[in-house]
């Protein structure tokens, strides 16, 4: 099949660079707007605890294609094709736990930090140390989500601007909006940001489907032709071997449905917004809507990214899989559309920023300052008031004062990113190291009652090293084997052993909980979140 009917080769014109701008503000803007309903830290952190189910679906799908997945998700489509589409399908298989374990125990708790959980559940240095390994995970995760975008407009698109100078304006439009309007300004701009990200996929689908011969029935038929349309793929080469064979059903199914899964479940990001919503019902409805969105938005991306690949096929000087998408757009697609997009995709990293910022800020409030006490004193004088007087009001400030801070740090974690490798691995091994041991303790805690407090803090402590050790061992020298893992195996085979520690703990450490003072905290134990008073 022919390449492409003809280029007309534009330049990011200034109308590109004013819609950029405009978007910013715009998000500026509405931080602005929430400013004047934030009054308490309930109203910063968890948005009064009065948001409806449409946003918040939204905002969690925004959260979880990040740009990451923006650019990440259509360079990997263009070499695997439609295998990219079993992720959104894994996310139904969460869909049972999510909504009548998860969902109803912390919205019946009525807490501010999912690791309060921990301590409810097990302990007080449970809490803590799942508090502290979130929150590392999720600085380095900031620093990789403000990257991306960053090195893709910079260095892919060939815009006029210096890395470093973008990733500021980025971090300072991020953090500033967050730092005004808290949870609720997060949370509606996340929707926003949706729309454009679906927007800008219709605008690029479109510009190929023009600018190709044959259209989308070419595309399909072409990616049929390159064997691009498989999406389970049972067996592996001869050359290669079960365990480093990457695209495998038994590999991907696994690994897709536990990353998802302790998204869901041990990460902050995702549960603050089930806390945020009215009631149950509506924290419901919105986990629904997240997984309708997802599987709406991950197979266009694939899409796209097959599309690409197929235009720039008669290309005598192949691209790179991550500047498919930015090349693109900036030659092909007319002046003003391609900053709309460029702007799509600043609002997938910014959408996953500004979470992580107000998460972040979240638990250094509540599990840091409010549960130990760490900075009391010095707080107290700075409001020039007694330890005992410090309320809400304090802790809003303070929660506002604490996004600045790690604004400033995670983009300074930005250009230490890039040297984790390429936008789609950073992404599996950041969520392979942290996230599964993490969700590990936390299904634990809410499945078995026989599980102590030292078979949950040694499992996790024990399941993030090995998990470590799978993921990089083999970069680090300390791999004995010849055939080294694939990059989605350390997940699952850290969740195994995660478990494996805490059921050999269990029948070791025999003290636990009775069962009323487990109540409402496992299932089988009265219904989950309601405690006995």
């Amino acid at each position: 099949m022919s390449g492409c009917t003809g280029m007309t080769l534009l330049a990011f014109t200034s109308f590109d660079y004013a819609v950029l701008v405009g978007y910013l503000l715009l998000m500026i803007a509405i931080g602005a707007w929430f400013s004047r309903q934030q009054h308490t830290s309930q109203d910063f952190f968890l948005a009064g605890r009065k948001m409806s189910w449409f946003p918040v679906g939204l905002s969690i799908m925004a959260t979880l294609v990040s740009a990451l997945s923006y650019t990440g998700a259509p360079a990997e489509a263009s070499q695997v094709g439609l295998k990219l589409c079993i992720w959104p399908l894994t996310l139904w298989l969460t869909l049972p736990i999510v909504l009548w374990i998860v969902l109803p125990l912390y919205r019946n708790l009525e807490i501010y930090s999912i690791y309060e959980y921990l301590e409810l559940r097990f302990d007080a240095k449970t809490r803590v140390i799942g508090s502290v390994v979130f929150i590392f995970w999720r600085m380095i995760w900031l620093g990789g989500v403000l990257y991306a975008p960053c090195k893709v407009l910079v260095v892919a698109a060939g815009l006029d601007i210096s890395l470093p100078v973008l990733l500021v304006v980025m971090g300072i439009v991020s953090t500033l909006y967050t730092y005004l309007g808290g949870m609720k300004a997060v949370i509606w701009t996340d929707a926003i940001q949706t729309l454009i990200m679906f927007v800008g996929l219709a605008f690029i689908i479109w510009g190929i489907w023009t600018n190709l011969d044959g259209g989308a029935a070419g595309v399909w038929s072409a990616a049929q032709e390159l064997g691009r349309t498989e999406i389970f793929q049972l067996g592996w080469d001869k050359d290669s071997s079960f365990w480093s064979e990457k695209w495998l059903i038994w590999a991907m199914v696994p690994h897709f449905f536990l990353a998802s899964l302790s998204f869901y479940v041990a990460d902050q990001i995702a549960a603050q917004r089930y806390l945020t919503t009215k009631n149950l019902r509506e924290a419901q409805r919105s986990f629904v809507l997240n997984v309708l969105s997802v599987n709406l938005f991950y197979p266009l991306l694939a899409y796209v990214g097959i599309a690409l690949s197929i235009y720039y096929l008669g290309n005598a000087s192949p691209m790179e899989p991550d500047a498919l998408m930015p090349q693109f757009i900036v030659h092909v697609l007319p002046a003003g559309v391609a900053g709309l997009i460029f702007a799509a995709l600043l609002a997938a990293s910014m959408s996953s920023m500004d979470s992580g910022l107000n998460s972040i800020a979240t638990l250094l409030v509540v599990d840091g300052y409010r549960r130990w006490g760490w900075g009391n004193n010095i707080w107290a004088r700075i409001r020039k008031k007694d330890p005992s007087e410090l309320n809400e009001v304090d802790e809003l400030v303070l929660g506002r004062g604490l996004v600045l801070l790690v604004g400033v740090g995670a983009t300074g974690f930005a250009l230490w990113v890039s040297t984790l490798g390429s936008i789609f691995d950073i992404m599996i091994g950041v969520v392979n190291t942290f996230g599964g041991p993490l969700m590990s303790v936390f299904l634990m805690g809410m499945l078995s009652r026989r599980c102590t407090p030292t078979a949950a803090l040694t499992s996790m402590i024990g399941g993030t090293l090995l998990t470590i050790w799978l993921a990089f061992g083999a970069n680090w020298g300390l791999w004995p084997w010849q055939t080294r893992l694939n990059a989605v195996w350390p997940l699952t085979l850290g969740v195994l052993a995660t478990l494996a520690i805490g059921f050999l703990m269990t029948l070791c450490c025999r003290s636990q909980k009775s069962d009323d003072q487990l109540r409402g905290l496992v299932v089988g134990l009265g219904p989950l979140g309601l405690r006995q008073k």
